[in-house]
Formats: structure tokens, sequence, C-alpha cells
């Protein structure tokens, strides 16, 4: 009989970051998480475009707050900052003695990018903070949080 100690439950560890306070606290979860069962890290972010067809305008989900965009230079300015973020994040978690950390940022469904991530890994966990979103925001787009715990295929741990 195996016993499953952090040091062999999981392989892939999959973070979920949108620059929130609450993504930072899954984010300090998942070092520990990884570096404890000798994990590869994944740093996910996703920014979604989302059509207002009703104001004319477009406006791009990148977490904390849509950012309003008229052009394709600042969209790719916010993929290019959350990019930056994200390395970041994985130099720190190299520094706290996590072995291995890859960087996934692009222009999707941060919902799917999630669920498409850990399809591709056996022993994944992933690590999200709770919503940030307000109700009302919750109504119209849904949780990332609440879509992954619904669908993932693996352990999810939402963290407060």
């Amino acid at each position: 009989m195996e016993v499953l100690t952090m040091k062999n439950m999981y392989k892939h560890v999959i973070v979920g970051i949108d620059g929130s306070d609450q993504a930072d606290k899954a984010f300090q979860k998942a070092i520990r998480i990884a570096r404890e069962s000798d994990a590869t890290l994944y740093i996910v972010s996703a920014l979604q475009f989302v059509s207002d067809s009703d104001f004319m305008y477009t406006t791009m989900d990148v977490g904390i707050t849509p950012l309003v965009t008229d052009s394709s230079d600042a969209s790719y300015q916010a993929l290019d900052a959350r990019k930056e973020l994200a390395n970041d994040l994985a130099e720190q978690a190299s520094r706290a003695g996590v072995a291995k950390a890859v960087v996934i940022v692009d222009f999707d469904d941060p919902k799917q990018l999630l669920i498409d991530t850990v399809d591709k890994h056996e022993d994944a966990v992933i690590v999200l903070g709770a919503t940030t979103k307000k109700t009302f925001e919750r109504f119209m787009v849904g949780s990332v949080a609440q879509h992954v715990v619904n669908n993932a295929p693996c352990d999810v741990l939402i963290v407060k």
C-alpha cells in the first residue's frame, strides 16, 4: 500500500494569476506545495477579450478590472505586462526553492486555459485565489474558480 505524502502526491502545481491580492496568496501557497512535492510549477494567466457592442468599444478582462482598449497595441502591451509579472513570479519561485517553473500567458479564456493546462498533466493540482469579481460581474461572466472547481479533472485548492 502506497502512502500519499506531499512528496509523491503532485507532480504539477498549476496556479492562476491575475495581479490581484487573492492571486498572490494563491501563488504563495502554490510555491509551498511545489517546493514540498518537488513538482513543476505552472504560472498561468489569460487575458480575455469581451466585446461590448452596446457601447461600441472592446474591453479586455485582465483580472482585477476590465481594460478598455481601442487598438491591438494596448492589448499587446497588457499581454507583455502580464508576461513580465509571470516571469517575475517564476524567478521568485526559483529563489524560494521551486525546482522548475513554467510560464503560460496568452490571449484566452482563463477558465479554459487552466483546464487545458491540467489536461496535459497527470497528478496535478490547481491553486486559485478566491474570486475578486463583484457579484454582478460573477453573474455576467462567471467565476473562474467556480468553473475550474466544477470542471477540472484534478484537485483544486481555493485560497482565501
